[in-house]
């Protein structure tokens, strides 16, 4: 699995099909301090994209407010370790991920745009890759000054996420 995180470049929210031009990947520290001055203090466009051996779970034209839904994706971790199964709507579009406990230690993991797009994968695999990659895309905006504090709780509280998502496997009755 492949997961990797994008700002949008600001203006272009009114280009209809998003490439990669219209993106500045968030490891690329760099261009994000040249595009910082013209980023908006509150909402932080951008995309993430989900991409196993056979197909595209979540692609760029699915862009949203990339840190609420990093920020969402850590909730509905945490909602699952509860519940067994958890799901939530992008912060700005009628998009939406759910989680569901199929069997012993696989989940279904879908995301639902235009069509529903779905797996069938390791519960340990998919959150531990998704809780580095959501500690990862909060280091990489820390460096920006509107969004470090917001970042850094949400890198700490990725990592209680990920301590808590261990002991639940040893908690919960199957």
């Amino acid at each position: 699995m492949e997961i990797n995180s994008y700002i949008l470049k600001p203006g272009h929210e009114m280009i209809p099909f998003k490439t990669y031009a219209d993106f500045v990947n968030v490891n690329d520290i760099g261009k994000l301090l040249e595009v910082e001055k013209d980023l908006d203090n509150f909402y932080l466009d951008g995309a993430i994209e989900i991409k196993t051996n056979d197909q595209t779970l979540l692609e760029l034209n699915d862009w949203d407010l990339v840190d609420q839904l990093w920020s969402y994706i850590l909730n509905i971790i945490e909602e699952y370790n509860i519940n067994g199964e958890s799901e939530v709507y992008f912060p700005d579009s009628p998009n939406k991920i759910k989680i569901k406990r199929m069997y012993n230690d696989y989940l279904m993991f879908s995301i639902v745009t235009d069509k529903e797009r779905k797996i069938i994968i390791n519960k340990n695999e998919i959150f531990g890759i998704l809780l580095k990659k959501a500690k990862d895309f909060f280091s990489s905006i820390s460096v920006l000054k509107d969004y470090k504090d917001g970042s850094l709780k949400e890198i700490e509280r990725a990592e209680k996420i990920a301590g808590d998502t261990l002991e639940a496997d040893y908690n919960r009755e199957y």
